[in-house]
């Protein structure tokens, strides 16, 4: 009987561009130019120049490059800076069962590969071409969301699961893109599992660490990716043996089947969701019910008494705590459920802008507002972020309800490719390139599957927008 491992190697050498359905590829396009987007507007977001800096002292490597900026570093360190812009602002995509940012820790190494690969790169192979790209990016996405799917349930919360499974998706994309054998990408697997790590501390702190956590599993699938390729030897029983991530991180819990089952024929990529706000993705479904309320009963939030938001209890250990201001307002409003409500009533749609510091602190409005909802979890049996409640009463007697089943941006309620480039556009809007230019780097981007040298191409979006 094949183990888990080498099932999951076989699937990542032997699956190629014609094997993955159409709506998968679809969907990794849409991802690339999704957190491209982030990418860019994470890239003047606290923290991150101060990043660029930091490598860019000890690295001479001019192997990939930066979005939004014109430095060029080796593979490992454009990798981490890109990583974490594109997570920075909280609007990159998430698996919404696996609990899952996926493509943050899956891409940057496979943009930062190909640049290397590329004809303006250092590396000695051929470029690489659109179809091997998105190839590989979709076994780093589809093993990633696996293995975070296999052990969400028995996860402790206090666990960051984007971190615990981006090693292993980052190195089986990686170990693609080098066309590595299955039994050298076994070994990657083994390489990635003796880097996992990740844990809560640094979100309900609000520190700055939080976006950079998913970077170094990034950066730990480049490392996996290229020991392996050197042959040499690592774990194999990662997932079930005697010390793998069931018996000591999950009490011996496990989903395999979710690790192996219809792998290559079934496609957890498909029902990746795409951020239609800026903000952790619980308070995704409490924005949804505002907006709708806001708009079906034409609610003027200065006629709000008293508000009520039911959450089921993964979302309450996220966003359900009392608002209040501590010394990072962004993550606190990104991260709350009573805040994110009151936005919604005054506002509208939120947009990047609204979770800039110095903003939020201004907004007395919003906070009065926010600290008129109360918030409650319900339906304890549910390990999901939907659905959720919303009451409000105003302050002619009227009571409105809602329930939100479905959540914007998911599956069942698919971001338009129309709302997706306007969610690039907002993204590249917040650093200073011109419409032109923004214009040239989505016609570049949406070539990509076609590109004969996709480093290249991306070489060419960062010189175009490069600060």
């Amino acid at each position: 009987m094949k183990t888990i491992t080498k099932q999951m190697a076989e699937f990542a050498a032997e699956i190629s561009f014609k094997d993955i359905p159409d709506h998968v590829k679809y969907m990794a396009s849409n991802l690339i130019l999704d957190t491209i987007g982030c990418m860019f507007s994470g890239s003047i977001a606290d923290g991150i120049s101060e990043m660029v800096d930091y490598v860019s002292e000890f690295d001479s490597s001019r192997d990939a490059g930066v979005f939004g900026y014109t430095n060029k570093l080796s593979i490992h360190n454009a990798a981490l800076v890109n990583s974490a812009a594109a997570h920075a602002r909280d609007y990159d995509d998430t698996h919404d069962e696996a609990v899952n940012h996926a493509s943050v820790t899956t891409l940057p190494p496979l943009i930062a590969l190909s640049q290397y690969f590329s004809r303006d790169g250092g590396g000695q192979s051929k470029p690489i071409n659109g179809e091997s790209f998105l190839t590989a990016f979709c076994v780093a996405l589809e093993i990633a969301n696996r293995v975070s799917l296999a052990f969400i349930p028995y996860l402790s919360v206090g666990w960051l699961p984007t971190t615990l499974s981006g090693p292993f998706g980052s190195a089986c994309g990686n170990a693609k893109l080098l066309g590595l054998s299955s039994g050298a990408i076994q070994k990657a697997i083994g390489f990635a599992y003796t880097q996992i790590h990740g844990n809560r501390q640094a979100l309900i702190e609000g520190t700055l660490a939080k976006r950079i956590q998913p970077a170094f599993s990034a950066v730990a699938g480049i490392h996996a990716a290229f020991l392996a390729k050197a042959n040499l030897s690592s774990p194999m029983e990662v997932f079930t043996g005697d010390y793998g991530i069931a018996n000591l991180y999950t009490q011996g819990n496990i989903d395999p089947h979710r690790l192996t089952d219809n792998l290559g024929a079934v496609w957890e990529t498909g029902k990746i969701s795409i951020k239609p706000y800026p903000s952790c993705r619980c308070t995704h479904p409490v924005i949804d019910a505002a907006l709708s309320l806001k708009s079906s009963e034409q609610i003027d939030y200065r006629d709000i008494v008293q508000g009520r938001i039911l959450l089921p209890p993964a979302s309450m250990g996220q966003i359900g705590q009392d608002f209040s201001l501590g010394h990072n307002p962004t993550v606190d409003a990104q991260f709350n459920a009573q805040y994110t409500a009151a936005l919604s009533f005054i506002k509208g749609k939120p947009e990047i802008s609204d979770f800039d510091a110095k903003s939020i602190i201004g907004k007395t409005e919003i906070i009065k507002l926010a600290k008129l909802f109360s918030v409650e979890e319900f339906d304890k049996n549910n390990r999901g972020l939907s659905p959720i409640e919303m009451q409000v009463e105003l302050n002619n007697g009227k009571v409105c309800n809602i329930r939100i089943e479905h959540v914007t941006g998911s599956e069942d309620k698919p971001v338009s490719r129309e709302l997706l480039i306007e969610k690039f556009r907002e993204n590249l809007n917040m650093t200073s390139i011109s419409t032109g230019k923004i214009d040239r780097v989505l016609h570049l981007l949406q070539s990509i599957s076609d590109s004969e040298d996709v480093g290249t191409v991306f070489g060419l979006i960062q010189k175009e927008s490069g600060i």
